[in-house]
């Protein structure tokens, strides 16, 4: 062994001995550097170091790179996962885990002992010594840390680069279909971790998958398909032929190739106009292809499914998508080989091919035009100009903001807040802390606080019995006036009483006569309104559904005065079965509505006399037990 190699095996084991020490990063990396250069780190606290010189700094770094695969070989040798083996019991992560933490702590000190590209390098490092089935824990790492290596001294010593060929390596080993889930994420990470303008990500060669490749029966003369029917061998080879030529557009851009690939193409479109579109047909393009929503990746080329697949709208947009692509690829390479005929064959087509093909053409065009203008950008070294925003502007009087002014005392729950969630106000603290969440809430008998029928119609009998009486003064705004308390009441009246409810919708919405019709129903039947046996005899007599759906949709209409009072009537009459208009309940005027302060001129609702106090007397029978 060389000294040099002596020296590496020396740091390497301070490495791990200051990991089997300590756990926090930053008591780590402080004892590691004094162990092993004294003379670059400060004596007290708070730690500060100064740049190694380049030949220390390089046996820092192959340390650090020795103790991270000495780590790999020890978790593999315990029968662990990379991330979770730990040097020291009750550690919150693994010694892979506070390895990187520290370097990535050490690594972002200015100035900083080390290269700051180091803990990009020992994360590739891990991630190649990794099996696929821990790499899912690494890369969680990773992503956890992503703030920190979108900070400007990361991005600045190029980790990307180093991190992006992580990435990319591990994408290539990983099962796009068992490992769907892990490939998302990365994605997501690079999404984030690059930005819009970084050229890595734009495909600026403009390189096609030509991996995808679709395999294509060798169908024999007499060949018959699924439902019985002749298979024509010469199309089958023709169709599934153009695959070859749409996952790589520049072999059909070859001379001599281009007049084989359109004549290919028109007869494709010829046989399109042959056969009959079935919407809702889908072969073999998995479930919701049939309504325009396919969310098969790729097709199966059977031979026995090509006569439903002709059928197939879903199939047919996506041939024709394909064909558009083929002759965008031949714009984007300056290449015009007189195909715009033949362009606005396919855009024909496409129009033509059902639901709603003109909105689906007109789509694609417009998302034509976009590609045009991200080749355009591309092809200019992808400036950022046309991404960027201007700042926001700071608000009004922030510059003269007293900033060491004592923030506001927060404000404290309500009396209602038992479960400490506060939302803003005092009524939504109440409301968001009736239950501890919302599906027990729902499951509540009286659903979180909502009131009966017999309290909605409360402070109506009470404005009755004022009115009998002659204390109503007219100056306060009546209950039975407001829409949307009417809106309420009338609601849970259709579910109750099916009469009260009609004679009120065809007064247009007047929650007196409600009362008055519900009262003397009660006092008939001895029975309140709201009660399971009063709406069950409802039901019965009219033939309506239980929860009078009908009847609500009504009192929508008539309760937000949004609408004919009359009309809304009627749809309830229709829906409901003939349902009876009320007692002493009269036609008004189509289209109005009654104004305030006219409440008493309604049949049978003068305030005076004999006649309105029989009109209290009904309404005492609906809040009476």
């Amino acid at each position: 062994m060389t000294v040099y190699d002596e020296q590496i095996a020396r740091l390497q084991a301070l490495v791990l001995d200051a990991l089997r020490q300590h756990s926090q990063p930053e008591a780590v990396a402080t004892q590691l550097v004094r162990a092993a250069f004294p003379e670059a780190a400060a004596a007290e606290p708070p730690p500060a170091f100064r740049p190694l010189p380049a030949a220390q700094q390089e046996q820092l770094a192959n340390a650090l790179h020795a103790a991270a695969g000495q780590l790999l070989a020890d978790a593999k040798a315990a029968g662990c996962q990379v991330m979770q083996y730990q040097l020291g019991q009750g550690r919150e992560q693994g010694a892979v885990a506070e390895l990187l933490d520290a370097v990535l702590w050490l690594a972002a000190q200015k100035p900083s002992p080390l290269d700051v590209g180091l803990p990009a390098q020992l994360l590739e490092q891990i991630t190649e010594g990794a099996s696929v089935q821990d790499c899912e824990g690494v890369f969680a790492f990773l992503d956890s840390r992503t703030a920190t290596f979108k900070s400007p001294a990361f991005q600045e010593a190029r980790c990307k680069n180093t991190l992006l060929r992580t990435c990319n390596m591990l994408l290539k080993r990983l099962s796009k279909s068992a490992n769907a889930m892990l490939c998302g994420r990365i994605l997501l990470f690079l999404a984030k971790l690059l930005p819009l303008t970084e050229r890595s990500g734009v495909n600026l060669g403009g390189a096609f998958n030509t991996d995808n490749s679709t395999p294509v029966e060798d169908v024999q003369e007499g060949a018959t398909d699924s439902e019985g029917k002749p298979v024509d061998a010469a199309f089958y080879r023709t169709f599934w032929g153009l695959q070859s030529y749409f996952s790589n557009p520049p072999a059909a851009l070859q001379v001599g190739k281009w007049g084989e690939v359109s004549r290919d193409i028109r007869r494709v479109l010829e046989k399109f106009r042959l056969e009959k579109v079935t919407v809702g047909e889908s072969a073999a393009a998995g479930p919701g292809a049939g309504d325009g929503q396919g969310s098969s990746v790729k097709y199966l080329s059977s031979s026995r499914l090509m006569g439903l697949q002709l059928r197939d709208a879903t199939f047919r947009r996506h041939f024709l998508l394909q064909c558009l692509i083929l002759m965008q690829a031949s714009l984007l390479l300056h290449m015009q080989l007189g195909s715009l005929d033949l362009r606005a064959k396919v855009y024909a087509e496409l129009e033509a091919t059902p639901d709603r093909g003109p909105q689906f053409a007109a789509a694609i065009r417009h998302l034509v035009r976009w590609e045009d203008s991200w080749a355009a950008w591309k092809q200019g070294s992808c400036p950022p100009a046309p991404l960027e925003r201007a700042a926001a502007q700071p608000p009004a009087g922030s510059e003269d903001a007293d900033l060491t002014a004592p923030a506001p005392k927060r404000r404290k729950l309500g009396s209602d807040a038992v479960f400490g969630i506060r939302v803003g106000t005092d009524e939504l603290d109440r409301l968001w802390n009736l239950a501890e969440d919302n599906l027990s809430a729902l499951s509540a008998d009286d659903r979180g606080g909502f009131k009966t029928v017999r309290q909605l119609m409360e402070p109506v009998v009470e404005e009755m019995r004022e009115a009998a009486a002659g204390e109503d003064d007219g100056l306060l705004m009546k209950a039975s006036r407001s829409k949307l308390y009417s809106w309420k009441a009338l609601r849970a009246v259709a579910r109750t009483n099916l009469q009260a409810f009609a004679a009120a919708v065809q007064k247009g919405g007047d929650l007196e006569v409600a009362a008055r019709v519900a009262g003397k129903g009660d006092a008939t039947t001895g029975q309140l309104p709201g009660s399971a046996g009063a709406a069950a005899d409802t039901t019965a007599a009219t033939g309506a559904q239980p929860d009078g759906s009908a009847a609500t949709a009504a009192a929508d209409t008539a309760a937000g005065g949004g609408g004919d009072a009359a009309t809304a009537a009627e749809e309830a009459d229709g829906e409901e079965g003939a349902v009876g208009g009320g007692e002493g309940a009269e036609e008004e005027e189509e289209g109005e509505l009654p104004e305030e302060g006219e409440a008493e001129e309604e049949e049978g609702g003068e305030a005076d006399g004999s006649e309105g106090g029989a009109v209290a007397m009904d309404a005492e029978a609906v809040l009476s037990e």
